[in-house]
């Protein structure tokens, strides 16, 4: 149901015609949270361990550490760039470039 709804929030917000929209769809964040959910945190440790594993199309779904999304965010919204979503490592060339 999430990744349902997630994308037809996507959908619903492309028919809004914004000057400027960019939908980042980074993968796991890591970081610091208030919260903590044992599934989610099981779910990082495995995704780092084998993530250098994932190449080609499975790059994207690398585990991201959640200031490089702030900070590809910030670049974005300072840009005339044209496109309009970002995977995970799309996110993290951003902050390379």
């Amino acid at each position: 149901d999430y990744l349902k709804n997630k994308g037809e929030v996507e959908e619903e917000l492309k028919k809004l015609n914004f000057n400027n929209l960019k939908i980042m769809r980074p993968a796991f964040l890591l970081g610091n949270r208030k919260e903590k959910r044992i599934g989610e945190k099981i779910g990082l440790i495995f995704f780092k361990i084998i993530s250098p594993l994932f190449l080609g199309k499975l790059k994207k779904m690398k585990p991201i550490k959640s200031e490089f999304v702030a900070l590809a965010m910030i670049k974005l919204a300072q840009s005339d760039v044209k496109k309009t979503i970002f995977e995970s490592n799309e996110i993290v060339e951003l902050n390379n470039s």
